[in-house]
C-alpha cells in the first residue's frame, strides 16, 4: 500500500513545476499580445498615411481643376476678377472664377451652376491646431431677393506651405505677385507642404490657366458665334 501511493505521488505535478508552467504560458501570452499590439499599431499607422496621402493628392487635383478651368469676362470684369494676395509668404490666398465639372467636391450643391468663384485661403489654427487650407465656392450671380450661400470644405488640416507664382510674359519669369486683377497669368506654379514642413516633402506643380478671356462681342447677341 505504501509502495502504491508513492508511485501515485512521483506522477502528479507539484506546487512548483505548475507555478512554472502558469509563468512560461503567461509569457507566451504576453509575447503573442506585444505582436498583436505592434502590428494594429503598423496597421492603424498605414492607414493613416495612406489616407492622408490621398487626401493631399485630392486636393492638388482640385486645385488644379479649378485653375485649369479659369473663366474670364471682359464685359463683367468686376465679377471676374482674378485675386491673388501673396503678402503671406507662406500662405497665399487665391480667389477667381472658374467653370467647374459635375465631378468637382460640392457641385451636387450647385446643381446647373457650374460657374462658381472659388476661393483658397489657409486658416492658421484649423480643426486640428494645425495650417488648414479652406475652399470655399459660392455663385457667381444669384437672385437679390435670396441669400447668396456658400459651401467650405477642409483640404488639408496639415498644410506647411501654400505658395502660387504666375509666369509673367514680359519679364519671361516666375514672380509672386500677380496684381493684375483685369488680367489671368498663362501659368501658375503651385508650391505645397505638409505637416509644417516648408524645406521637406514640397510638391511643385505648373498649371496652365485659360489665360484668353472671352472678348465683349462674343457676350453680345450680335457678337458673333
Amino acid at each position: 500500500m505504501r509502495t502504491h501511493f508513492q508511485r501515485r505521488s512521483q506522477l502528479a505535478f507539484t506546487l512548483i513545476e505548475v507555478l512554472i508552467a502558469i509563468a512560461i504560458l503567461g509569457l507566451v501570452m504576453s509575447s503573442i499580445y506585444s505582436i498583436w499590439a505592434a502590428m494594429l499599431r503598423a496597421t492603424r499607422t498605414g492607414n493613416d498615411a495612406a489616407d492622408r496621402i490621398q487626401r493631399e493628392r485630392l486636393a492638388r487635383q482640385t486645385i488644379e481643376t479649378a485653375l485649369g478651368s479659369v473663366q474670364f469676362y471682359q464685359a463683367n470684369m468686376d465679377y471676374y476678377a482674378f485675386v491673388a494676395d501673396t503678402e503671406n509668404e507662406d500662405f497665399t490666398f487665391l480667389s477667381f472664377v472658374s467653370h467647374l465639372p459635375e465631378s468637382f467636391p460640392g457641385s451636387g450643391l450647385f446643381p446647373g451652376f457650374p460657374l462658381r468663384r472659388v476661393t483658397f485661403e489657409v486658416v492658421e489654427e484649423g480643426s486640428n491646431g494645425m495650417p488648414q487650407l479652406n475652399m470655399e465656392q459660392r455663385l457667381l450671380l444669384s437672385d437679390t431677393n435670396e441669400i447668396e450661400e456658400s459651401y467650405t470644405i477642409a483640404l488639408v488640416t496639415n498644410v506647411g506651405l501654400f505658395n502660387l507664382e504666375f509666369w509673367d510674359t514680359n519679364e519671361q519669369e516666375w514672380i509672386i505677385e500677380w496684381t493684375a486683377t483685369n488680367h489671368l497669368p498663362p501659368m501658375a506654379r503651385l508650391v505645397m507642404g505638409y505637416d509644417g514642413e516648408k524645406e521637406n516633402d514640397l510638391f511643385t506643380s505648373v498649371i496652365r490657366l485659360s489665360s484668353q478671356p472671352v472678348p465683349m462681342a462674343m457676350q453680345s447677341a450680335s457678337g458673333g458665334p
